[in-house]
């Protein structure tokens, strides 16, 4: 799509063509850019001439009686007095229309028919343009109207191409998928609305403190070198706009040249892939040596190309860098004209022309129907002076804009950036966004207002301090200062250039300003109540102060509500104490017996109301279980873990829905009966224990002859959930080092081979202790409660048992989206599924799908990492066979895991499927291998065993060489006897590479994570392709050799 200047000098009448006299002009005298031509009588303001016999295009912007005063865009040398003046009668215009955003335009389709009555605003059709751009609505011109007389099928069309024809007042008027639009004239709208959704820039600073909206106005001044170019490129890289235009007004050429180098290259994460963000901008460039017209112009030109997508119902950003560079051309065609200046030499209307352009901003309803919204953000950057915001152009835009963001040269040589001064920096649109905050984060308005205030008092403290020292000041003002000092540091500061904190989603914003806010209130609390001086607080402090300035290293998929759970949770969980929301024994645990079972121990707490509820409901089954002989372990669930709700921040969209189903299987229980008491889902054990009083309650339902049968499916579901907290073998925390997963009481029919479900437990290890947490989510928090029959664990989630391993892989969308979509398209998902489906004619349930089975997945940069060419292979027709093969060698029939290699606890184990060969070797390891040496303060490693095998896949004839090592590591100066406590650890090899992630439960097996594609072709140098289709048909061999 041409610019504004190709355009005219493509499409204005030439003089070698034009006969009439009365259109032409003379030169009557040059000043630079600016001509001044005579015999102009006719002439208007704004109207585009040709100057000279090198047909330059100019711009009249002053008539004095037959002189008009003439702003050239291109370079004036050799226009002399005499030469022609062509006046054109059209206005400088920009081109609108498909291929703003790329070069191809293949297709529109419209639901207008002839006869419709079409007006000004109106769609009537849509262009695929790219993946970030797929609907390039084609709008008919504001100008327009008139009943339909012809549109164009749908098919392909060049932009210049007529596809639409109106007819009004007895004129017919042909329409093209492109229209032009009078840059300097704003393309009009329905109706003004209040902008009330903020423009989310990723920049902590910004969105916390200093928040704009979409369809605001903010300014960026700053000096040289405070960061201006960057931020703009967060804007365009991060902000949650539908398109960008980025207009580099009079920068310097080198600089110009790097953002149009740089910008193609920039990427942005869409869902699971990157997508350039050239798909989504418009670049306006202009550079310092072209001609000062030209610049004045490509500020309109920009604001243009914002409307026209902003008419379509999008929301755009405008990026101005810099606007000092336009107002500078505009001082030097004002003194050419030899207008007045003013404040240092700039034109009187300096402030007119500012607020003529800061006003095409807004969030509008767009003309035409269908009824749609859209906002332009403008965003301009200053250049002031040596950093001096009294400067003019600054002074005047600070008057009209509603956001500030002043750049700040004394943290730029800090280093500090973004180089934003929170003292000078300002925002008006706080008051709108108010109802936003209270809506998505409650209670952040407080917050944003308290962290102005601790920095305010910071800065109001610094004087005192560099007087007297820091020994002068009371304890609640020394706890303000380092909890500034950690705002300053940790929250405001930001690293643009890493991949954790180069984008910052609002969720983490929030939490992250909770936290420091948190522990300032709780650390005056502390001072104030307790007599304490800050020092000692600080002290006994120091690993939740450390958390605070971590929390930035923290990495989350934007966007995502599971993701925002995870990490308010995880940040959020080791300040509870300190804050004061949850007292010190919010997770209790019970007091050890000897003389009481689990049964009694638990029934006989009032803290487990909740648990007791539900084991005395279930009756019996459950009681042979936790009150018999046997040594068991027990996963306890207070009552304050459960009036917390649901925190599914590890396990996706998940519930208890699944397990449901699969407990019920076999029984003449039909899934409509289970949505009619729980729903459509079970978010959480609440539910659960909610579905029971209402079973239970005397008043409800008491002459339902259903009643009872109500009370038999609910008790199914819970007697299943129940026993999936109970492992048939007495464990205290030590003993549940060496393993990672351990069979539990519950069996669900014909999964694993209608063998146990299973728990997986991991160790987060600390300088002198170590916490374990269960199926990566339940934090044993108080453990070790020894009883007559064995031991208790209190956790502070229930466990939910695993879903079958689709599903698992499915629930984690943004690491395994590639992989089950190759399953689904090949047809394997039935070999990693489990169902449960109602056999009408049986009057019964059953299982369909594997009920035992090893997966070896592969994740999203994995399959990222490939070559173009083998993707563009593996996911088209041709390669659907090669890619089930290859999919095929990742499964492994029967259940293999390194637990049940190294730790054979139960005889049932031996009950899964093992490897066709087997062959075990002892612990043969180099002593001098560096791993294995002692070194203070590490814990000392120590090889135990390692086992090899030979693992049939699906794939036939093909198999995997699967190989796992044990090692013990003695943590030294803690634990019970000889001052350490033990931990084994093991590493596990497929076909010679190292598994990710082992051991991962599934209802139905399990999931080991691979960094590689498995290859079933070695000997072809990891060749993945060659071998899958030598035996397939000579139509996929010939398109596999020309994609090689």
């Amino acid at each position: 799509m041409a610019g504004a200047l190709q355009n005219a000098k493509r499409d204005l009448p030439k003089i070698r063509d034009e006969d009439r006299e009365s259109r032409f002009g003379q030169v009557y005298g040059v000043s630079g850019p600016v001509v001044i031509a005579e015999n102009m009588i006719g002439a208007a303001m704004y109207e585009l001439v040709r100057v000279g016999h090198d047909e330059l295009v100019g711009e009249v912007i002053r008539i004095e009686a037959d002189k008009a005063t003439i702003q050239v865009y291109e370079e004036t040398s050799g226009v002399t007095v005499g030469d022609p003046v062509l006046r054109t009668g059209k206005p400088l215009s920009v081109e609108l229309g498909p291929g703003l955003m790329g070069n191809i335009v293949d297709g529109i389709q419209r639901p207008l028919r002839v006869g419709d009555h079409i007006s000004g605003g109106d769609i009537f059709g849509g262009v695929y343009e790219n993946s970030l751009v797929d609907n390039h609505k084609i709008i008919l011109s504001p100008r327009a109207l008139g009943t339909i007389t012809h549109i164009a099928p749908p098919g392909s069309y060049a932009v210049d191409d007529i596809v639409l024809e109106t007819e009004f007042d007895g004129k017919t008027s042909k329409h093209t998928m492109m229209q032009l639009w009078p840059v300097r004239a704003p393309r009009p709208v329905a109706e003004k609305l209040t902008a009330d959704y903020p423009l989310l820039t990723g920049q902590r600073i910004l969105d916390a403190l200093f928040p704009c909206v979409q369809g605001g106005t903010t300014a960026i001044p700053g000096a040289f070198g405070c960061g201006k170019t960057v931020i703009s490129q967060a804007l365009s890289k991060f902000s949650n706009s539908d398109i960008i235009v980025y207009v580099g007004c009079g920068e310097r050429g080198n600089e110009m040249a790097e953002v149009l180098m740089e910008f193609p290259e920039l990427t942005m994460e869409i869902g699971d892939r990157q997508e350039p963000i050239m798909k989504r901008t418009t670049l306006v460039a202009n550079t310092s040596n072209m001609p000062v017209a030209a610049r004045e112009a490509s500020i309109y030109t920009g604001i243009t190309l914002s409307e026209y997508f902003r008419d379509q119902g999008s929301n755009v950003a405008m990026m101005a860098d810099s606007t000092s560079r336009w107002a500078e051309a505009l001082r030097e065609i004002s003194g050419r004209l030899a207008e007045m200046p003013a404040d240092s030499g700039y034109p009187a209307y300096l402030g007119t022309k500012l607020a003529s352009f800061y006003e095409r901003a807004g969030k509008v309803v767009c003309l035409g129907n269908p009824h749609r919204q859209g906002t332009v953000s403008i965003v301009g950057a200053v250049s002031p002076p040596g950093g001096d915001f009294s400067d003019p152009v600054t002074s005047a835009t600070l008057g009209i804009v509603q956001v500030f963001w002043g750049l700040d040269k004394k943290l730029a040589q800090r280093k500090h950036f973004p180089s934003v001064n929170w003292s000078l920096s300002y925002s008006k649109y706080t008051k709108v966004l108010e109802q936003y905050y209270e809506t998505t984060e409650p209670g952040f308005v407080e917050l944003r207002m308290k962290t102005k205030e601790i920095l305010q008092k910071e800065e109001d403290l610094a004087e005192i301090v560099q007087l007297v020292g820091k020994s002068a000041l009371g304890e609640n003002e020394k706890i303000t200062l380092e909890v500034a000092r950690m705002l300053k540091d940790d929250f405001l500061q930001q690293n643009g250039m890493s991949e954790y904190d180069r984008y910052c989603p609002f969720y983490k914003t929030s939490s992250m300003l909770r936290n420091f806010v948190g522990y300032h209130d709780a650390a005056i609390k502390a001072v104030t109540q307790n007599d304490l001086t800050f020092a000692k607080v600080k002290d006994s402090t120091s690993d939740i102060m450390f958390k605070l300035s971590q929390m930035k290293f923290e990495l989350f998929v934007a966007g995502a509500s599971a993701a925002a759970l995870s990490f308010q949770a995880q940040v959020q969980r080791p300040f509870d104490i300190i804050w004061g929301d949850r007292p010190a024994k919010q997770f209790p645990a019970p007091e050890p017996s000897p003389d009481k079972t689990v049964y009694d121990t638990i029934v006989n707490d009032g803290r487990f109301s909740y648990l007791t509820r539900a084991i005395k409901f279930v009756g019996d089954d459950i009681k042979d279980v936790l009150d018999n002989e046997s040594r068991i372990t027990f996963f306890a669930v207070p009552d304050t873990a459960l009036r917390h709700g649901r925190r599914p921040e590890l396990q996706g969209e998940r519930d208890y829905g699944h397990m449901l189903e699969l407990a019920l299987a076999g029984t003449d229980i039909h899934p409509s009966e289970v949505a009619a008491i729980f729903g459509d889902s079970v978010p959480d054990f609440a539910t659960v224990i909610s579905a029971i009083d209402q079973v239970d309650d005397k008043f409800l339902d008491g002459d339902d002859p259903d009643k009872e049968r109500r009370r038999k499916i609910i008790r199914i579901f819970v007697n299943a959930l129940l026993r999936y907290h109970v492992l048939p073998f007495e464990h205290d925390l030590f003993s549940l080092l060496p393993n990672t997963t351990y069979p539990t009481h519950l069996h669900i029919p014909y999964a694993l081979g209608g063998h146990a479900q299973r728990i997986r437990v991991a160790h987060r290890f600390k300088r002198k202790s170590f916490q374990t947490f269960v199926n990566h989510v339940s934090k044993v928090v108080a453990g070790d409660v020894r009883v007559k029959n064995g031991i208790i664990h209190c956790i502070d989630h229930p466990l939910i048992p695993p879903a079958p391993i689709f599903q698992e892989l499915f629930f984690l969308q943004h690491h395994f989206s590639t992989f089950t979509s190759a399953l689904q398209r090949t047809g394997l998902t039935d070999n990693l599924d489990l169902r449960y489906v109602w056999d009408e004619s049986k009057k019964k349930g059953h299982f369909k799908g594997t009920t035992a089975v090893t997966v070896f997945a592969v994740p999203n940069k994995v399959f990222d990492h490939l070559p173009e060419r083998v993707k563009h292979f593996l996911f088209s027709p041709f390669g659907t066979r090669a890619l089930r093969k290859l999919l095929e060698y990742h499964i492994v029939p029967g259940v293999v895991t390194h637990s049940d290699f190294f730790f054979n606890q139960t005889a049932e184990t031996e009950y899964f499927p093992t490897p066709s060969k087997r062959c075990t070797c002892g612990a043969d390891h180099d002593d001098e291998d560096s791993d294995f040496k002692k070194k203070k303060g590490h814990p000392h490693r120590e090889p135990v065993s390692s086992i090899n095998a030979v693992l049939d896949t699906r794939l036939p004839n093909h198999t995997l060489y699967w190989q796992a090592e044990k090692e013990k590591l003695t943590y030294p100066g803690h634990g019970k006897k000889h001052g350490g406590f033990d931990h084994y650890r093991t590493a596990v090899h497929v076909n010679g590479d190292e598994v990710k992630v082992s051991d991962g439960i599934a209802l139905n097996g399990v999931i080991h994570v691979v960094h590689k594609i498995l290859s079933p072709c070695p000997s072809h140098d990891g060749n993945i392709i060659c071998d899958l289709v030598q035996d397939e048909d000579d139509q996929v061999g010939q398109k596999w050799e020309s994609l090689s």
